[in-house]
């Protein structure tokens, strides 16, 4: 398959408004499908994705490992999230959100808004999840499928008095982020260890509603694109009835599975 058919695919389901969208990209899965060598594909999916930043504000996951002996240079780090999500990062214009674990790369017209987000907890109110609920952003899984995106442990912060496998700790250490050396503390959500459970969604795909979804036919394992608030109603309700549901196993203090 040639890279620009598969484009054409996707302009064809890409969003008419101009909200946020958010993109969780895997190169491994798409490259086994297309002529082009990996370097080509990357710079056309940037060139793409740098050409609808005119009408969207577009962010990407930019994840690092976090501080090393209490120092992260996030001008330089590369993203563990990818080599699409790198390109992006490093584009002209493109800017990095101020998070020495959960970082995203954005650019567009509402790019100011997510770089002034200052957090008391990364998934928590003022927190870039909270702003992409807002926005009711755009979500586009390119080559992932749906369980593998991070908004949905939002949910799980919403639901932190309900749920026994995770607590709050908190981080902090100093950033070089746009040429200055920022103090950062940032408070994660983080998973319990100790009890040697393993959280996912994975399981829960068929319960998503997705009425509203946007696929393309002989590509939906590869491009789907859907509103945020599809996805996060779907998994409130399902934790209302479970507050343990995103546990793939799990038996808490009472003796009742998650599954």
């Amino acid at each position: 398959m040639k890279q620009a058919k598969f484009l054409q695919k996707l302009n064809d389901i890409w969003p008419e408004d101009d909200r946020p969208v958010v993109i969780f990209s895997s190169l491994f899965r798409l490259q086994r499908r297309f002529e082009e060598n990996p370097l080509d594909l990357v710079a056309g999916f940037n060139a793409y994705f740098n050409h609808k930043t005119q009408q969207n504000t577009i962010l990407m996951p930019t994840f690092t490992k976090g501080y090393e002996n209490g120092f992260l240079d996030l001008d330089k780090t590369p993203s563990t999230t990818g080599a699409i999500t790198e390109a992006f990062r490093t584009s002209k214009d493109c800017a990095r959100s101020c998070s020495a674990f959960f970082s995203y790369a954005v650019k567009g017209a509402l790019q100011q808004e997510v770089l002034k987000l200052q957090p008391e907890s990364a998934w928590g109110e003022g927190s870039l999840y909270a702003w992409l609920c807002q926005k009711n952003a755009w979500v586009l899984q390119l080559g992932l499928p749906l369980s593998q995106n991070a908004l949905p442990h939002r949910l799980e912060w919403l639901h932190r008095d309900q749920i026994d496998y995770r607590y709050e700790k908190s981080f902090s250490g100093t950033v070089n982020w746009q040429g200055r050396q920022v103090s950062l503390q940032e408070r994660l959500f983080v998973r319990d260890v100790a009890k040697g459970v393993e959280t996912g969604w994975k399981h829960l795909e068929d319960k998503v509603n997705r009425d509203r979804f946007r696929s393309v036919m002989g590509f939906d394992d590869l491009l789907f694109l859907y509103p945020l608030d599809d996805l996060m109603a779907s998994f409130e309700q399902i934790l209302k009835n479970n507050p343990l549901a995103f546990l793939k196993t799990h038996q808490n203090s009472e003796g009742m599975r998650a599954e």
